[in-house]
């Protein structure tokens, strides 16, 4: 935020001279791939820790939520761009951006547990059931998630058709996912305690006109309510010691508080650059951003692998990088599929 308040001050924040940038798929490319590096880093850090990396243990959180946040902005945008044709295939297209690469995995990997671990296929599935996911594929719960929000966005919209009934709808189903996954199921908070970004997410999509004229209007004033939703949310950290209420809130409010000041201090940052996020220095930043969901996949498995074989933790962290790097590349390259019109065209693309 404070980057933010001196390129406010730099370029001059009268209507007329401060146009704020955008929130689109080109300027969030090298955001992915800093997002996914980091997960990464994250994951490790718990596996391998070292005082250096401390930090990146409690990052996780606030890392997916705003992949959540960026795939809720994304769905109400297409959505109010194509309209109601955006739903005509959307389940099959979607889904096929992500289950081919997933089943690939599962098959290789829960087939691998099972050889070499004992374990049952009635096992696995005891353990998915529970909310563990290490037999079948570790990390994988975010993938089922993603399938649910994508199910819940499309009967939630094809049901009301209005992006605001529609929306409202959807943030419904997110909210009823949340319950059975806390309170039914009692999964781990990781299942669940992101999710509500997703409609964050959906909802400034929807209102973002009103939100960059506010914001190229009186930048200062929203950069100052985000700090003041910042301390709120500290303060709620401090009071959720005291009770479970307490806690829930501050859990909510700080991971869809998180992406909101990402999404501000991009459309800032991005002011007057229309080469913002496509700078040849973030070249490689912009590859990981589109092997994202691969690079996520993978490297579950090669840090398990490594810590299996008890490698240690200074050659983890970079064997663990590159071999995820190049299995997620590879992963990419085999998602690849003939399509009807005889083009290969790779599916997540």
């Amino acid at each position: 935020m404070t980057a933010c308040v001196f390129k406010v001050h730099s370029v001059g924040w009268s209507e007329r001279r401060f146009e704020v940038g955008k929130f689109n798929q080109e300027n969030t490319l090298s955001l992915r791939g800093i997002l996914a590096a980091l997960i990464v880093l994250h994951h490790l850090s718990m596996y391998f820790p070292l005082s250096v990396t401390e930090q990146f243990r409690h990052w996780g959180g606030a890392l997916v939520a705003v992949f959540f946040f960026i795939t809720g902005y994304g769905l109400a945008v297409s959505y109010r761009r194509k309209g109601v044709g955006y739903l005509d295939g959307f389940l099959r297209k979607r889904l096929s951006g992500i289950l081919p690469q997933f089943i690939v995995l599962v098959l290789l990997y829960s087939s691998g547990y099972c050889l070499f671990m004992d374990y049952s296929i009635k096992e696995i599935m005891y353990d998915l059931a529970n909310g563990r996911t290490l037999s079948s594929l570790p990390n994988s719960w975010f993938i089922y998630v993603i399938i649910y929000v994508y199910v819940a966005f499309y009967v939630s919209l094809k049901l009301c058709g209005d992006m605001v009934r529609g929306g409202a709808l959807f943030v419904c189903m997110l909210a009823a996912y949340v319950v059975f996954a806390a309170v039914v199921f009692e999964f781990s908070p990781h299942w669940w305690y992101t999710v509500m970004a997703t409609g964050c997410g959906y909802f400034l999509a929807v209102s973002e006109d009103r939100l960059e004229s506010s914001i190229a209007r009186r930048p200062y004033v929203v950069i100052g309510l985000l700090a003041v939703l910042t301390v709120v949310c500290s303060a709620l950290k401090v009071m959720s010691l005291l009770s479970a209420m307490w806690f829930y809130l501050w859990v909510f409010l700080f991971h869809m508080l998180v992406p909101v000041i990402v999404y501000v201090s991009i459309v800032i940052m991005a002011q007057g650059n229309p080469q913002y996020g496509r700078k040849r220095g973030q070249r490689l930043l912009r590859f990981l951003g589109t092997v994202s969901l691969e690079l996520y996949l993978v490297h579950g498995v090669v840090i398990y692998l490594c810590d299996r074989f008890d490698l240690g933790a200074y050659p983890a962290y970079p064997v663990v990088f590159a071999c995820s790097v190049a299995g997620a590349w590879l992963l990419a390259r085999l998602s690849v599929v003939w399509r009807r019109d005889g083009k290969a065209v790779a599916v997540n693309r």
